[in-house]
């Protein structure tokens, strides 16, 4: 596998290229839905899995925000997905 610096969104209909070059070299990564965007969380460099999670904001020419947040791990092709916070009981 080797790990690039690419971002190729394709929609299925025109199959137009949009992006913005990843801050880093990045596979096997998993994205989800993230409001209007979308979020890529783990993956890999090609010698190591990451533990990054990259927003990509899409106003303007675009761009990338690395979260705050790390995964405990390394990982590549993880899984993720999305949930509602209201099916989770409030914090004290």
């Amino acid at each position: 596998m080797i790990a690039k610096k690419i971002v190729d969104c394709r929609p299925v209909k025109i199959n137009i290229y949009v992006g913005t070059p990843l801050p880093n070299a990045l596979g096997l990564a998993k994205s989800i839905p993230y409001g209007n965007s979308f979020a890529i969380i783990g993956g890999t460099d090609g010698s190591k899995d990451l533990d990054t999670a990259y927003i990509y904001d899409p106003a303007g020419a675009g761009s990338w925000r690395l979260l705050p947040n790390r995964l405990h791990q390394g990982r590549r092709q993880t899984i993720a997905l999305t949930v509602k916070k209201e099916i989770f009981p409030a914090c004290p």
